[in-house]
């Protein structure tokens, strides 16, 4: 074991909710890889460790899985109206007509279905045990950078083959006319690559995006997990090393600051709001607040790189960068939200007596007469209780602040009740200070966060228009259709609008997609979608273009049939190989299976 490794796994030993070496089998990990680079725990422990000397159960959370599912297939889904949009099924004639509600849907996938990629992938790498920085680099390069090196000579030559060959670009047609350009694929490649090659990476980017992305991330979730402050230094001076290239290509002193906003302030945050043991759950007040913050200073920051930043001035190979630190951001906070992520007891009433602070007995914060927190996890029965077991009673109105803290200090427990959790309160007893423990200003904030969720949604609803075809889809130097001035709302209101979806998606999948629904239907989606995105593109485009465009399935029902064919075949084509990888799985070995 390296200096290093030991030094992070005795810096994780007392904070780990079973111990560091009980998470590096993961479990039944392998079942699917943690971000497309490695196989996640993914396993929620509950908060007790032990209850009468038995290991409690432990449970994976699916929803993560499911809701990364989707998001894949939403993307194959993406990549398939994409190829027909080349040869312009929609843009001619009649059909003409449709090609506004394909604008629309291109926009809104722009707008949504990367930045929640990226957001689940840092919820998953939450629950994944942490690593050190040569782990990191090591696993990322074998589980992302392999299938990408060798999905790129595989794949990317035979998918340009397609459009060099059919496309009516052109750009296509004068090289097919005057570049002397065979036809025959074998030939082709020797064409190709004699003098005539163009880089493309395709689909496949999002690869080395999460590989960097990953390992730029990697010393902000050490440091949060370990708090070693050679990880702090490292991070920042991969910042310092970021935005140093950003200012070079022509990007804003600005635009730099608000790169940095973010991690600098998870990292502040993280001192004075400690996380707590991975899986509990319980309620805390400098958990549920630090995260609360530190969401909205990654939204600020968002708001503000878009504001500073113009695609008019910058160089085309310079255009996805952007992109490059805002899905940094939205990996990021995914991570801090799942590991700050607490219960609020929504389910539960809380009847208050207004004008009446909540005074701490024994773990119970008391609400007034006859209502406490019941059965909230971690805290003592109340008075009501206590005449059926309870171990604890209630203070008189006149005990002291110092006595009540003193009496919760002595307070027996019931054997085998949870111990209390360790405080995560900013270093100040805020549970005591704030009103009901700050949970009521935490509901009242859900509320809030709600109505301005459905406002930026509904202010940030794409109309087809963007000024280029990725994301963000606006910047500063956007003109809107008619306007001849720029104007930065749309770009403000796009990436409002992206948070807000991130918000609505992630809560409904923990609501309501958190269980495993069958063991073979989740293994084999869950395995599979490593190599669905990897294959889908290379299915999908030669089905457009050679089967749709070429027998002429382009008018009439054939406009809304076509989208479903070339999805099933691109899914069902990714299957078949990733059916050839189970049985043969040196193959899988090579894409991340």
């Amino acid at each position: 074991m390296s200096q290093e490794s030991g030094s992070l796994d005795a810096s994780l030993g007392a904070s780990s909710p079973r111990g560091v070496s009980d998470w590096r089998g993961g479990g039944s990990s392998g079942i699917f890889p943690e971000s497309f680079d490695e196989p996640t725990a993914r396993l929620e422990p509950s908060a007790r460790e032990e209850t009468n000397g038995e290991p409690q159960k432990v449970r994976r959370v699916y929803y993560l899985d499911w809701f990364r599912i989707v998001a894949i297939y939403l993307v194959v889904t993406y990549h398939c109206i994409q190829s027909l949009s080349w040869i312009d099924l929609w843009a001619e004639g009649d059909e003409a007509v449709y090609q506004s509600s394909v604008n629309v849907y291109k926009c809104f996938s722009l707008m949504v279905g990367m930045p929640v990629f990226y957001h689940i992938s840092g919820r998953a790498q939450a629950l994944a045990r942490p690593k050190t920085m040569r782990e990191t680099i090591s696993k990322r390069l074998l589980r992302l950078g392999l299938p990408c090196v060798v999905a790129y000579f595989l794949l990317i030559p035979f998918w340009q083959y397609v459009e060099y060959r059919s496309s009516d670009n052109e750009k296509y047609i004068h090289i097919r006319e005057h570049d002397d350009m065979p036809m025959n694929f074998p030939l082709w490649l020797g064409w190709f690559f004699g003098g005539h090659f163009e880089f493309n990476i395709g689909w496949l980017w999002f690869l080395p995006a999460l590989l960097l992305i990953g390992v730029i991330n990697a010393p902000l979730f050490i440091f949060a997990e370990t708090k070693q402050y050679k990880y702090a230094y490292m991070k920042l001076g991969l910042l310092l090393c970021l935005i140093s290239v950003y200012k070079a290509l022509g990007f804003s002193i600005v635009f730099c600051f608000y790169v940095c906003l973010g991690p600098i302030s998870a990292m502040i945050a993280v001192v004075y709001a400690p996380f707590a043991k991975l899986g509990d759950r319980r309620w805390s007040v400098g958990g549920a607040y630090a995260n609360f913050a530190v969401t909205v200073i990654y939204i600020c920051s968002h708001v503000g790189m878009v504001k500073n930043f113009r695609y008019a001035d910058i160089d085309a190979f310079a255009k996805p960068l952007p992109a490059l630190v805002l899905f940094m951001g939205f990996y990021a906070q995914g991570y801090f939200a799942q590991r700050w992520e607490c219960d609020t007891d929504m389910e539960r009433e809380l009847r208050i007596k207004w004008g009446h602070r909540p005074e701490r007995v024994s773990g119970t914060l008391e609400m007034g007469e006859g209502s406490s927190f019941r059965g909230q996890p971690g805290l003592a029965p109340n008075s009501g209780d206590a005449a059926a077991g309870g171990a604890t009673s209630r203070s008189s109105s006149s005990t002291t602040a110092n006595n009540r803290k003193d009496d919760a200090v002595a307070a027996p427990r019931e054997e085998g009740s949870p111990a209390p959790r360790a405080s995560m309160n900013l270093h100040l007893d805020l549970e005591a200070s704030l009103p009901w423990g700050g949970l009521l200003g935490a509901r009242i904030a859900r509320v809030i966060v709600g109505f301005v969720t459905i406002l930026a949604m509904a202010w940030g609803a794409p109309n087809g228009d963007y000024e280029e075809e990725l994301f963000p889809l606006y910047s500063a130097s956007f003109k809107p259709n008619g306007i001849k001035c720029e104007n930065t709302f749309f770009a403000v209101a796009h990436i409002m609008a992206t948070w807000a979806y991130i918000y609505i998606t992630t809560a409904y999948f923990a609501a309501y997609t958190d269980y495993e629904i069958h063991p073979n239907l989740y293994e084999h989606l869950s395995k599979s979608t490593m190599v669905t995105y990897i294959f889908h593109f290379i299915f999908a485009k030669p089905f457009a273009f050679w089967v749709c465009k070429d027998f002429q399935l382009t008018s009439g029902w054939w406009l809304l049939l076509d989208p479903f064919m070339t999805f099933f075949v691109a899914v069902f084509g990714s299957w078949g190989i990733y059916a050839l990888m189970v049985k043969f799985p040196v193959l899988g070995q090579l894409f991340g299976l």
